[in-house]
C-alpha cells in the first residue's frame, strides 16, 4: 500500500516532500530503485505537523530517485 512518484534531479539538488492527509498517519518514503529492489535514504512520520509527513532532502549525485508515498499503518488508504 503505497504510491511511487519518480523525479530526476542534479547532485546537490535539494527538495522539500510534504504528505498531508486528513484520512491516515502519513508516511514519506525518499531514496532510489534498482530494478524492483527500494534503498531508503530518508523517511519521515510526523515532522509536517500532527499526522502530517515533510522531508527535506538533497541529492547526493545525479539521477533518478523515489518518493514513496504511504500511511504508517499498513493496508491503510485514502485521499492526500
Amino acid at each position: 500500500f503505497f504510491q511511487e512518484y519518480l523525479l530526476d534531479a542534479a547532485a546537490g539538488d535539494e527538495f522539500r516532500i510534504t504528505l498531508r492527509s486528513t484520512e491516515f498517519d502519513a508516511y514519506l518514503r525518499w531514496g532510489t530503485k534498482d530494478g524492483a529492489v527500494f534503498t531508503t535514504l530518508g523517511e519521515d512520520d510526523d515532522s509536517g505537523g500532527d499526522l502530517d509527513s515533510q522531508l527535506v532532502v538533497r541529492a547526493p549525485a545525479a539521477g533518478r530517485y523515489v518518493i514513496r508515498v504511504s500511511a504508517l499503518e499498513p493496508g491503510t488508504v485514502g485521499p492526500y
